[in-house]
């Protein structure tokens, strides 16, 4: 289940991006680089 839609016309959803930013922390347990963060978002929310 996606937690925010990106949309060439408006922002992206604030607290949809937080909340599923704060679950790839966890998973990742709790520290990570940018890097590694940011591929555990797309994981999670199956962005291609």
């Amino acid at each position: 289940m996606r937690r925010f839609e990106i949309d060439a016309e408006t922002l992206p959803d604030l607290p949809g991006m937080m909340l599923v930013t704060v679950e790839a922390l966890k998973d990742l347990g709790g520290s990570a680089t940018i890097q590694e963060l940011d591929e555990k978002v797309i994981e999670l929310e199956g962005v291609t």
